[in-house]
């Protein structure tokens, strides 16, 4: 487990999954925030939901990959902007490595070329710090890991503005 004092390089649980009362899996987590505190918090807003369980926190794109190939996530929930390999590389990467596991972005960064690039590079999921809210964020981990794609809402306009421009409609 991380710790205030000493941080480790990531943290895992090992196992296939905690199986809950009714024989079904836990959704499988691995977080991968640079920032200590935010990587708390969601740790425990997930940890708190009955059907999911985070098994790995990293802090850059290095300790992901590690990570990833210990723990067999079900979700990447990562920031775009990490050390080391970052966020849209490293679904790139999960893509080769791992294509059963799906990532689910969690930024600070609103331009709509990242989300676009972030949906090419093989993320199922997108969600904007400054305006995610917690159940929202928690339905997306739960289709990404049904391999379903969630865009939260304020950010889809951006596809929608692409796609009418790539097809030549008049922009709504």
């Amino acid at each position: 487990m991380t710790t205030l004092a000493s941080p480790a390089p990531f943290s895992s649980v090992s196992g296939e999954g905690v199986v809950t009362g009714a024989g079904a899996r836990h959704i499988r987590v691995l977080l991968v925030e640079e920032h200590l505190l935010m990587r708390w918090a969601l740790k425990a807003l997930i940890n708190q939901q009955s059907d999911m369980q985070v098994v790995a926190e990293a802090g850059d794109g290095d300790e992901a990959l590690r990570a990833i190939r210990e723990c067999s996530p079900d979700v990447v929930l990562t920031e775009i902007a990490i050390p080391g390999i970052d966020g849209l590389n490293l679904a790139r990467t999960l893509a080769q490595i791992s294509p059963r596991t799906g990532i689910l972005f969690l930024t600070s960064w609103e331009d709509d070329t990242y989300l676009l690039e972030a949906l090419r590079a093989g993320g199922r999921g997108f969600f904007l710090k400054k305006s995610a809210e917690p159940g929202l964020l928690m339905d997306g981990v739960r289709a990404v890991a049904q391999g379903r794609t969630y865009i939260q809402a304020t950010a889809a306009g951006s596809l929608v503005r692409d796609f009418l421009q790539r097809s030549g409609s008049p922009l709504i």
